[in-house]
This record gives structure tokens, C-alpha cells and sequence, in this order.
């Protein structure tokens, strides 16, 4: 989620990012998903447990801004930073005011508030319910793990 919320983001080329492989809850994530990878995308995600996409694409879909690898990671985020720095205060205050207003205008905050409202509503559902009962009796990681290996299980 934090990531949908940056101004910029490098990831590591081979990192993972996605969603829980417990089918529960709708996710603060899936609507900002949707505004910065599309909705194909989004969608393609968000309709199977454990959905992800590796580093690379991220940047080629949108999620962040360029990947690179793990090694260069921190040496190329802190360049980056150095860049960033050299624009004044005030011209940078500006240009992100600018940035976020031009967001705003095309849904950004409303995506993001759709977000808690299938959130709390599909934490209610049977499925959930169900996920829930088995997290409770069977623990978090059994439960996880239950549900991978049986990849053709749905839920009630």
C-alpha cells in the first residue's frame, strides 16, 4: 500500500510485490492498484489469491518508476535523492502541489476511499468469515499454506 502512495518508486528487479495469498478483505491497495496499472491489470491481480508481479514489471505496468537490481538498489535510490535535492524548496513544493492536484482531479482520492469501503464490506462476507474461522483454529501460516496447496479449493 505504501508504495501506491509514494511520489516515486524504485523496486529491486527481482522483487515480488502483490497481494495476500488469503482470499479475504478487498484491500485498501486494489483501487490505487487500478489507477496506477490500469484496470486490466488490476483486476488480473486482484482476482487471484496471491497475485504478483516481479520488480520489472512493476515498472513496465506503471506501479513504479524503473526497477533495478538488488545490488544497485540503495546506491541508485540515494543518486536519485541527490538529484531530487538540487530543485529548490520552493519550485518543489510547487511541482508536487501541481502533481497531486492534477491526481486529485483524476480520482486518486476517490480510488483510494472506494478502497475502504470494499474493505470493510467484503470482511464480511461468508468467504471471509470462513478464512477467518480457519486463521483462528488453524493459525495464519497453516491456513496460508492450506490454501496454496490446494489451488482448485473455493470457498464457500
Amino acid at each position: 500500500m505504501l508504495t501506491s502512495l509514494c511520489d516515486i518508486a524504485v523496486e529491486a528487479e527481482d522483487a515480488r510485490i502483490g497481494i495476500s495469498s488469503i482470499p479475504m478483505g478487498g484491500g485498501y491497495i486494489k483501487p490505487l492498484r487500478l489507477h496506477l496499472i490500469g484496470p486490466k491489470r488490476a483486476k488480473q491481480m486482484a482476482f487471484q489469491p496471491g497475485g504478483t508481479m516481479a520488480g520489472v514489471e512493476a515498472a513496465d505496468w506503471g506501479w513504479a518508476n524503473y526497477a533495478v537490481s538488488s545490488e544497485r538498489l540503495l546506491e541508485d535510490v540515494a543518486d536519485l535523492g541527490g538529484r531530487i535535492k538540487r530543485t529548490g524548496s520552493e519550485t518543489f513544493r510547487v511541482k508536487k502541489c501541481g502533481s497531486n492536484r492534477l491526481c486529485k482531479l483524476r480520482g486518486f482520492r476517490a480510488q483510494s476511499m472506494l478502497g475502504a469501503e470494499l474493505d470493510s464490506s467484503l470482511h464480511f462476507t461468508d468467504e471471509s468469515a470462513a478464512i477467518w474461522t480457519s486463521v483462528r483454529d488453524n493459525g495464519l501460516k497453516r491456513t496460508a499454506s492450506e490454501l496454496r496447496a490446494e489451488p482448485d479449493r473455493v470457498l464457500p
